[in-house]
Formats: C-alpha cells, sequence, structure tokens
C-alpha cells in the first residue's frame, strides 16, 4: 500500500535538527516528521474540527516564517 506523498520545505536548521534526532533515535526523518504531525493533528483535533465546520475563525497570520 502506498501512502499519499506530501512535498515539505526546511529552513536548513529545521533540517540539522531533525537530521539529528534521526541520527539519536535511528530512524529515518519521514518516519519521525510523520510521528510530529500525527502528534500536533490529534492535539489540536477539536480546534481544527471547529475551524472546519466554520464555529471557530481562521487566523490567517498564524505563519511565523521569521528564522
Amino acid at each position: 500500500m502506498s501512502l499519499p506523498r506530501v512535498s515539505v520545505r526546511l529552513y536548513p536548521t529545521q533540517m540539522q535538527v531533525l537530521q539529528e534526532l534521526s541520527n539519536a533515535l535511528n530512524a529515518n526523518v519521514s518516519t519521525i516528521v510523520r510521528a510530529v504531525i500525527g502528534d500536533w493533528l490529534k492535539k489540536n483535533e477539536e480546534t481544527l474540527e471547529r475551524i472546519i465546520n466554520g464555529e471557530q475563525p481562521f487566523n490567517k497570520n498564524w505563519r511565523d516564517d521569521e528564522e
């Protein structure tokens, strides 16, 4: 079974952290990224559901690209 693929652009510092974590955990970067995303989705499930259902406004300026 093939899972859908997603491309992610990371800052060099973010990639460095993932690479170091990959080495420490003996896990590939994609596994770590999937775990991080899965954890974030689970922790924010209720908020995301409210945004999807239109019950909560979405702050379009939530991103912080300053690095």
